[in-house]
Formats: C-alpha cells, structure tokens, sequence
C-alpha cells in the first residue's frame, strides 16, 4: 500500500491540465486551479512544502522558475 502512494506521488506531474503548456519544464510540480480562478503549483517531495499561486499559467511558470533558483542557491 505505501509503495502505490509513493508511486502516485511519482507520477502525479506526468498528467498536466490543458491551460499548462510548462509541464514539461517542470516535472517535479503539481498544479492546479483553486476554487476562486486562482492557480496553484507545489512543488512534489519537497520539505518544507513550497507552493506559489498566480493568476494567469505565465505568472505561475515565473513564481515557480523563482522557486526553483531559490532552491538551487541554497544548495550550492
């Protein structure tokens, strides 16, 4: 049962909605739309949690571009 969860978690950025065009830029993300229009990306496997939210897919893809040279200064 855990080795499926685990599993899932792996897989879960394969399958992208249609409005995200940058899944393939960024395999280690999850996104989704939230209930008042906004959208969401976390990052899988990360701790502490790192989720960003923007308005618009080209907002999403820079907060998480920012994420992620944040996280590749920390650990140079």
């Amino acid at each position: 049962m855990e080795k499926e969860a685990a599993t899932d978690l792996m897989t879960a950025g394969t399958d992208h909605p249609d409005w995200w065009s940058y899944g393939h830029e960024f395999p280690r993300w999850h996104v989704w739309r939230g209930i008042a229009g906004l959208l969401y990306a976390r990052r899988l496997m990360s701790s502490p949690p790192r989720v960003v939210r923007g308005q618009d897919p080209a907002e999403l893809r820079d907060l998480i571009r920012e994420t992620e040279l944040q996280l590749a200064d920390r650990w140079k």
